[in-house]
């Protein structure tokens, strides 16, 4: 049964994009096949994962996420909007972004049932893939409402800081919004879990640390995401570390987060 997971988080930096990247290659790489949605206008998710295809694409003019939003015609064949990977991800198709994205509440100021966009056009492709996982800017507007409405689960990465925390509580809020509301009553929480981690830390990081273990108690994730200059590194490469250096601990991390995800039941 196909999962639609949203990776959020209100604070930019936490990793989401980068969680986004390593899942897919993740299980992609088990033979699961993925569909990125990427829902952020600065498009990292989708130049990494295209490469040189990106710049192909906006050159020749081919529609991205932004027209499927746009279009209230339903003119739009989704399926000929989705591009293979780079060849690092296997099994793993995109529905790119680019920069007019940032401009699309103004196009949807008006339009009714937009909250459901996002799920009516994925409802056509949803049994095609066996995860849809979908990237999103900080910000809080009608595509992170969008995103909410259309996925089964969200997963919150967050680091040890004031913010990242508040801007979570921001999510939960808008979550519990939406399932009460009934636009999702089946929406869950998959899980938080902690990026740039570095043990030991300082007295306030470890009280922050107690603070995420008793407000979220079993959805705070085992899992850990290291902070590690091989993330960089392999971003320049155009790699997922997964793939660059696959015994590091932040890859190492990363394959423990899918194997928790791959064992949530549908």
């Amino acid at each position: 049964m196909s999962r639609t997971i949203a990776v959020l988080n209100e604070k930019g930096g936490v990793g989401k994009t980068t969680t986004i990247i390593e899942l897919a290659f993740q299980l992609g790489n088990e033979g699961k096949n993925v569909l990125v949605v990427d829902l952020d206008s600065q498009e990292n998710c989708t130049k990494m994962l295209l490469g040189k295809k990106m710049s192909d694409t906006l050159e020749e003019g081919e529609q991205t996420v932004f027209d499927v939003f746009i279009d209230q015609k339903n003119k739009i064949n989704l399926v000929d909007l989705l591009i293979p990977a780079i060849e690092a991800w296997q099994n793993t198709l995109v529905l790119p972004s680019d920069c007019r994205l940032a401009t699309v509440s103004d196009h949807l100021h008006s339009r009714l049932n937009k909250e459901h966009i996002l799920k009516n056009i994925l409802s056509k492709i949803k049994d095609n893939f066996d995860y849809i996982l979908i990237d999103l800017s900080p910000l809080m507007n009608v595509l992170t409402i969008n995103a909410l409405v259309a996925a089964d689960y969200y997963l919150v990465p967050t680091d040890l800081s004031v913010y990242s925390q508040k801007g979570m509580r921001t999510i939960h809020d808008v979550a519990h919004m939406i399932k009460e509301s009934r636009n999702n009553p089946n929406l869950e929480l998959l899980g938080v879990f902690v990026t740039s981690f570095q043990k030991g830390g300082s007295i306030a990081v470890r009280a922050l640390l107690e603070e995420l273990e008793e407000e979220y108690k079993d959805k705070l994730l085992s899992v850990k995401i290291p902070d590690s200059v091989k993330v960089i590194e392999s971003q320049r490469q155009k790699s997922p570390v997964g793939l660059f250096a696959p015994d590091s601990n932040v890859a190492l991390a990363y394959k423990e987060l899918s194997n928790i995800i791959e064992g949530v039941q549908a």
